[in-house]
């Protein structure tokens, strides 16, 4: 198998795009290797299982941050809304499998999915778990996590079948020490959920033009101050720091993978102000616009 990094495309509603395996086999591993950039806010259906194998990942999933060193992980909910960044200033590695409910569960008429699946992607209590390297249960699914990736590298034959157990067995064990929680979560919670996911929505469909937090915070039906409470409390950052972040994180993209001209690029991003654009640029990845294509034109 062709390693390669976890490719995000995103629509208008922030939902992810990306096919995960095939209709056939909904499954995929991913090596990615962090920079000092982030991959911007994001959800999808699927599950993920994600271990850090080289330096350490900072990463937000709903309400919860989590920095996870070397030898650790992380397990993700469907649906969940969740970014993935480096934590230090080297760069850091992380190997994850991305698979679809349907692979260990099959068809809504089944038992799997109504009895275990179902309930488990419906549990607003159970957005992420931490898997931690020290605790016995934990490295053990880390463990299997890391079978599954290198079964998805080698595709020997049958690998389908050692991938789907082990999958199984990985939510297995979260499902059965995480029983559906008898505390309902806030209404609150989940209205903040839904005004961010429209809020993150008008951004990403706008961003190359003039936004006004006002603009934002008008596509959740919300005052400014109640926009500025939910992005807060949600991604830490107001809405205009995401809004920046985003149009960087969008050029930085652009500068790896086109020729357009670096000003083209400001400007398609939403940046009028070539200036401005290279100093924003400079903050979050520490040069300029021209250097970070250099370096990624070296790096292959």
């Amino acid at each position: 198998m062709e390693l390669s990094m976890c490719p995000i495309r995103i629509n208008s509603q922030g939902r992810e795009l990306t096919t995960f395996g095939s209709s056939l086999f909904p499954s995929a591993c991913y090596e990615d290797r962090l920079r000092s950039d982030d991959l911007p806010w994001h959800w999808h259906d699927e599950w993920e299982v994600i271990r850090v194998v080289e330096g350490a990942a900072d990463i937000k999933a709903g309400n919860n941050s989590y920095i996870i060193p070397e030898g650790s992980g992380i397990f993700l909910n469907s649906g969940v809304l969740h970014s993935i960044g480096n934590a230090r200033k080297e760069i850091s590695r992380l190997h994850s499998v991305i698979f679809h409910p349907r692979l260990i569960g099959g068809g809504q008429d089944t038992v799997y999915w109504q009895k275990y699946i179902h309930p488990f992607c419906q549990n607003t209590q159970i957005d992420s778990v931490y898997l931690e390297q020290k605790v016995g249960w934990q490295r053990e699914l880390l463990d299997t996590l890391e079978k599954g990736w290198e079964l998805h590298m080698s595709e020997e034959y049958g690998y389908e079948f050692l991938i789907r157990s082990h999958m199984s067995h990985i939510l297995y064990e979260l499902i059965t020490r995480n029983p559906s929680s008898s505390v309902k979560t806030s209404a609150k919670f989940l209205r903040n959920g839904e005004r961010m996911k429209l809020m993150l929505e008008y951004i990403h469909k706008n961003y190359p033009d003039v936004i006004t937090i006002e603009q934002i915070a008008s596509s959740a039906s919300v005052s400014v101050s109640e926009a500025l409470r939910c992005f807060r409390s949600s991604i830490g950052r107001t809405p205009v720091q995401y809004l920046k972040h985003f149009r960087i994180h969008q050029a930085g993209k652009l500068l790896e993978t086109t020729d357009y001209k670096i000003v083209d690029i400001g400007i398609r991003c939403g940046f009028s102000e070539m200036s401005y654009f290279a100093k924003s640029f400079r903050t979050v990845y520490g040069c300029t616009p021209s250097e970070y294509r250099e370096r990624a034109k070296e790096k292959g």
